[in-house]
């Protein structure tokens, strides 16, 4: 478990098991926040000066071995619509494992409307990085396709236009 934090809209969160878990989803804005030697936890308010105690919380942080930037996007094609070719542009993350940058096996492939793949862009492992991918749709028909990026956990999925 991870220490906990306090966002600008009051709300305080933890990290628990890589899950992000919400403590407090309502409260007045804070002011500041201090940790007592037992682990209780002292918010002050902005409002009527009020102290929030909040008790049995974990005040060391666990050392993850396992975990993932946030470094991953998928952009809209370009141009869209297109005819024949586009451009389509991703970010993806390292994993970092055992305190090393690790590549992560990436797909980016293209299907129609009733889900059937029309092509496969990417399929290998890759490094942390930006890259832009060329999809020459030249044999298809018109009409709306979806790309999908899919690196570990992470997916995105966009639409794009092929006017013949």
């Amino acid at each position: 478990m991870g220490p906990p934090w306090i966002n600008s809209k009051g709300r305080l969160f933890r990290m628990q098991n890589g899950v992000l878990d919400t403590l407090i989803s309502e409260m007045p804005r804070p002011a500041g926040m201090v940790f007592a030697p037992n682990g209780d936890l002292f918010i002050t308010t902005l409002q009527n000066d009020n102290v929030l105690k909040i008790s049995n919380l974990p005040v060391g942080v666990e050392d993850e071995n396992n975990f993932v930037a946030d470094d991953f996007s998928l952009q809209q094609n370009y141009p869209n619509p297109f005819n024949p070719s586009t451009s389509i542009r991703y970010t993806i993350s390292s994993v970092i494992a055992s305190g090393a940058k690790q590549s992560q096996f990436v797909t980016l492939k293209v299907y129609d409307v009733l889900g059937n793949e029309v092509a496969t862009l990417v399929n290998e492992e890759k490094p942390a990085g930006s890259y832009e991918v060329k999809f020459n749709a030249a044999g298809l028909s018109s009409g709306i396709y979806f790309y999908k990026l899919q690196t570990g956990s992470m997916v995105e999925t966009k639409k794009m236009i092929l006017l013949q």
